[in-house]
């Protein structure tokens, strides 16, 4: 058990409920006093909401990650959803909401791996305006999140493209180390330039999780969040801690099939790497005010 103040919170999937260790609501009730937040993707119902606060939350602050608005979507968020989704936002109490820049589907057709947004000025601008107008519906801020790359196309570089995102909306930023670092390995470029280029300013929230790399594509991160961090991303979230002056929280993502033994050796390790640097999150803060 920690004695230390927490410094990290728990990223976690409603669909998984019943598959982390201890399942989620043990799972909680056991870190408890070793987390600063949790974040939660794929509520469905006031009910789902209700347990969540009180089975797994007890008290502390909550996000509401959303899930198939599509912010980066070329046809626009989609803000019936967007509606429904704010309902269960002010159910949990949520602090604020966040979503991956990026697709998921191409109109009605899915498509097998997310992907990122095409780096160009008139995506940055449909998206930015697809932003504003979720501002006017969601009861909280909205933080765009960086997106994973399985692939990347567009003039633009994600640095460029966020700037111009972040001018033209007013949003605040969830910056995930892993999502960057999927970028800088795709594009051979230094995964600390890359991170440098974001606006760093509008980040409130870092995201870190396992992944592993392609057996058959050095180039290709795979975002499992299942498996230990990688040190290239390891290396990236101690930069942000320091380089992200407005940062509120650090969220680590826990996939479904990470074991007990290796969710308590990353949990202890990334406790002690964000100590070792002095960070001291502020969402408590948030929470209070």
């Amino acid at each position: 058990m920690s004695t230390s103040s927490p410094v990290i919170g728990f990223g976690l999937d409603m669909q998984y409920a019943m598959d982390y260790p201890f399942n989620m609501a043990g799972l909680c009730q056991r870190y408890s006093d070793r987390l600063t937040h949790l974040s939660i993707v794929g509520v469905r119902s006031e009910r789902q909401a209700q347990w969540f606060t009180r089975q797994c939350a007890g008290g502390l602050p909550i996000v509401h990650h959303l899930s198939n608005v599509a912010p980066g979507d070329h046809d626009g968020p989609h803000l019936e959803h967007m509606r429904a989704l704010d309902e269960l936002t002010r159910k949990l109490g949520a602090l604020w909401t966040c979503e991956d820049i990026g697709l998921w589907s191409i109109g009605p057709y899915g498509i097998p791996y997310f992907a990122p947004p095409f780096f160009e000025e008139e995506i940055a601008d449909v998206v930015a305006d697809g932003i504003v107008a979720m501002q006017r519906i969601n009861s909280v801020p909205f933080l765009a999140e960086t997106p994973t790359c399985s692939f990347i196309a567009g003039s633009m570089g994600m640095g460029d493209f966020f700037h111009r995102l972040v001018e033209r909306s007013g949003c605040k930023v969830v910056l995930d180390v892993g999502h960057v670092y999927s970028y800088a390995l795709y594009r051979g470029e230094e995964p600390s330039a890359v991170l440098k280029s974001l606006p760093l300013d509008a980040v409130w929230e870092l995201h870190v999780a396992g992944a592993k790399i392609s057996e058959l594509y050095s180039y290709r991160y795979i975002d499992t969040h299942s498996d230990p961090i990688l040190a290239g991303v390891e290396e990236l979230l101690l930069l942000a801690v320091t380089e992200c002056r407005e940062l509120r929280c650090v969220t680590y993502e826990i996939g479904n099939k990470l074991s007990a033994e290796l969710l308590e050796d990353e949990v202890a390790r990334l406790e002690r790497l964000l100590r070792g640097v002095g960070w001291r999150p502020r969402i408590q803060t948030e929470l209070a005010a």
